[in-house]
């Protein structure tokens, strides 16, 4: 008897915790699109949400030892990526710039992804900056009229209203933090390498990407080669 009035109870308790959590998620959410709306109506408000969920693909970083490049080259390593942004907001000033703000939401803790950020290690905001405005020189919009004005997480579970959004903007980013680079770097190291390992010195082509990718390698200073 004891076990099932046990039960009964941990089931009654779970379902009002499940139900005070719903109802809290539904105010903050609530909350949020009331100051969502209260910003778009406003008679000085320029920003206008122009896509939802919008899809990006085949966007390519190129980087050399020596950093970013804009092509694909023999001695650069291609880092794609593909996703979904959230929500984008712009408007068209009376210079015929586009400007544009990425959004996107976030239900984890704001502190937890503010420290990846400083660590280097968050480059979502980057990616988004960059796809933005590939897709906006798709639609046909000169690059030089496109402005990215910021990209935001926002965290509207935060309980502090007022400290919801984490902004980005400027040239953070243009390129990947150091500690994303440095990987790059290891990858083109281990790439020359490879093709070193495979090289065969009495063929002539092979024989100048040997000396042009020895320049790369780690070991030059003592290879005997």
């Amino acid at each position: 008897m004891y076990f099932v009035v046990y039960e009964e109870l941990c089931s009654d308790l779970n379902i009002y915790a499940y139900e005070l959590e719903y109802e809290q998620i539904k105010e903050k959410c609530q909350n949020y699109l009331i100051k969502m709306h209260k910003e778009f109506t406003d008679d000085k408000n320029l920003w206008k949400v122009i896509a939802c969920e919008e899809k990006f693909e085949d966007l390519t970083f190129y980087y050399t030892e020596n950093g970013k490049c804009s092509e694909e080259t023999e001695n650069a390593i291609g880092l794609c990526f593909e996703g979904y942004i959230d929500r984008i907001d712009g408007y068209q000033d009376e210079k015929n710039v586009w400007h544009f703000r990425v959004i996107d939401y976030k239900s984890g803790g704001k502190k937890k992804l503010e420290d990846k950020i400083k660590e280097g290690c968050q480059i979502q905001h980057i990616v988004y900056a960059n796809a933005v405005k590939k897709l906006a020189m798709a639609d046909g919009v000169a690059e030089e009229n496109i402005k990215i004005d910021s990209v935001q997480y926002i965290h509207f579970f935060e309980d502090d209203k007022n400290n919801q959004v984490l902004e980005y903007s400027g040239e953070v980013l243009e390129d990947f933090p150091e500690k994303v680079r440095k990987v790059f770097v290891e990858v083109l190291r281990e790439k020359h390498y490879r093709k070193l390992e495979n090289c065969d010195c009495n063929n002539k082509k092979d024989k100048m990407l040997k000396e042009t990718n020895c320049n790369y390698c780690t070991y030059k200073d003592i290879c005997r080669e």
